[in-house]
């Protein structure tokens, strides 16, 4: 997968994207369509078959980029919250198991949560850059404060 795409996406829009810091009482799915908006980016809605008696999952949906596809997962974490994080793992990983690995899996963390206005720690990063292996990378807009973007797409983490 060749990310050079998302990454300039973001960087040209990024004074539009800043504009998510006061969007903090939207609704996932609004906050959704509005980042998909922002990018320009062609999506479509992606299911998988369910686990553990769910019968199905649906993901925020799929994006397709010149030849790449990915499939997207945004989470919002709220203010004195940290939760997004695990849930974007853990749908992440749902998402890899239906799809035997065939296609990464980009989760889209917009934070106004506990670690807003702050880099992520060393153990963030390490925690999160592990699943790579999976096929899962990471995005994370800081939202309070000074707005900035981390991301995992090239192996390391980066700041746009």
């Amino acid at each position: 997968m060749d990310w050079d795409q998302v990454i300039s996406g973001m960087t040209i829009n990024r004074d539009k994207l800043c504009d998510f810091k006061d969007k903090c009482g939207k609704s996932e799915k609004n906050l959704t369509t509005d980042l998909f908006t922002q990018l320009e980016w062609n999506h479509s809605k992606n299911s998988f078959e369910g686990l553990f008696g769910w019968q199905r999952f649906d993901s925020d949906h799929k994006v397709k980029l010149d030849r790449d596809s990915f499939v997207v997962e945004v989470k919002k974490v709220t203010e004195g919250s940290e939760y997004g994080y695990w849930h974007a793992v853990i749908q992440g990983l749902l998402y890899q198991f239906r799809l035997s690995r065939s296609c990464p899996v980009l989760c889209i963390i917009l934070d106004w949560g506990r670690r807003s206005g702050q880099k992520l720690t060393g153990d963030d990063k390490a925690f999160l850059s592990q699943f790579q292996k999976n096929s899962i990378y990471f995005i994370r807009f800081n939202l309070s404060n000074d707005f900035f973007i981390e991301h995992n797409l090239k192996g390391n983490w980066n700041e746009i």
